[in-house]
C-alpha cells in the first residue's frame, strides 16, 4: 500500500468520535457507516491528493502539507462536517468535492450539445448547406464554417464543438489535402480529442483506403465516421434519423443499429459509411 493510504490508515485507527466509534483494521461487523467513511478516507487521499497534489488543500502557514493531509483525512474519517475541529472543519469536504465522487455514477452526457459543421473546399458548399439544415433541426446551437486551409481548421476547432462534421478531400494514403496544407487523417483525431470533439464526422464521399490507412482511432475517446458513398438523398435521411434519436438521449451505436441492422450486406436505403465507437456511451443532447 503507498506511504500516504498508510497514513490514513494510521489516521482512520486512531480516530475516535462518541458518533461513530473506533476504526480499526479489522472492521468486521462494524457498522455498515463506519467501513464507509474509512473508504472514503482512503480514496479522498489516494485519487484526490495523489492526483492533485497537497497544495489543493490550501496549507495553512506553520502547518506542514504532511500534517494538513494527515488533519484533513481525519475530518473525512469522521465522515462528516459537524465532526470536524477548528480550522480544519470544511477541509474533508473541500477534498470530496475536488474528488467529485458524483462522477463514480454520473452520465457521459452533453446537454445543449454545439455543433460545427466545416467544409475545406468550395465544392462542397451545397453538401455543406443541406446537412446544416439537418442539424439544425435537431441541435439549435448549430454553426458552419468555410476553412481554406489546416491551420484555419484547428482554429475552428479552438471554440471546443461537440461535433465536428467535416467535409473534405481524403487522399488514399489518408492524408487530408487543403490548398496544399495537409494533415493525416490520425493527427486530426488527435487533434479533435484534444479540443474537446465527441462525435468527428468524415461527410464527404472519400475511398475506403485512405481511411483505413491513415485515420487509426483506436484508443481514442471519440465517435468516428468515415463516408465512403452518401448516396445522394439517403444520406440526409438516414442524418436526419440518427440525430432524431441521439438528441432525445439515445447513444448513437443504438440509434445506428436502429437504422442499419448490422448485416453482411450494408442495407439499400443507408449511405456507406465506416462507423467506430470509441466514446459509445456518450449523450449528446
Amino acid at each position: 500500500m503507498p506511504e500516504d493510504l498508510w497514513d490514513v490508515w494510521g489516521v482512520a485507527r486512531r480516530t475516535s468520535a462518541p458518533r461513530w466509534g473506533r476504526l480499526t483494521r479489522s472492521h468486521c461487523g462494524a457498522p455498515y457507516s463506519k467501513c464507509v467513511c474509512f473508504v472514503v478516507a482512503r480514496f479522498a487521499l489516494y485519487s484526490g491528493l495523489r492526483k492533485r497534489g497537497t497544495e489543493s488543500l490550501s496549507v495553512s502557514p506553520g502547518v506542514s502539507p504532511r500534517a494538513t493531509l494527515r488533519r484533513a483525512a481525519h475530518g473525512a474519517a469522521l465522515g462528516a462536517p459537524k465532526s470536524l475541529h477548528g480550522a480544519y472543519r470544511k477541509r474533508a469536504p473541500c477534498i470530496l468535492r475536488k474528488m467529485g465522487i458524483r462522477n463514480w455514477f454520473r452520465k457521459d452526457e452533453v446537454v445543449g450539445s454545439r455543433i460545427l459543421i466545416c467544409s475545406l473546399d468550395d465544392k462542397f458548399e451545397e453538401l455543406m448547406s443541406v446537412d446544416a439544415g439537418v442539424y439544425e433541426r435537431h441541435y439549435p446551437c448549430t454553426s458552419t464554417a468555410k476553412c481554406r486551409s489546416i491551420p484555419d481548421l484547428g482554429n475552428a476547432l479552438g471554440h471546443r464543438s461537440d461535433v465536428l462534421h467535416l467535409f473534405c478531400n481524403v487522399l488514399p494514403s489518408g492524408i487530408i489535402d487543403a490548398a496544399g496544407t495537409t494533415i493525416r487523417g490520425t493527427e486530426l483525431i488527435e487533434k479533435c480529442c484534444d479540443a474537446g470533439v465527441k462525435l468527428l464526422w468524415i461527410a464527404s464521399d472519400n475511398p475506403a483506403d485512405g481511411y483505413i490507412k491513415n485515420f487509426r482511432a483506436r484508443g481514442k475517446k471519440l465517435n468516428l465516421v468515415m463516408t465512403i458513398s452518401r448516396k445522394g438523398e439517403k444520406f440526409t435521411d438516414f442524418l436526419h434519423g440518427l440525430l432524431a434519436q441521439m438528441s432525445q438521449g439515445t447513444t448513437m451505436p443504438t440509434a445506428w443499429v436502429n437504422l442499419a441492422p448490422q448485416r453482411p450486406k450494408t442495407p439499400a436505403d443507408a449511405p456507406e459509411c465506416i462507423f467506430f465507437a470509441g466514446r459509445g456511451g456518450v449523450l449528446l443532447r
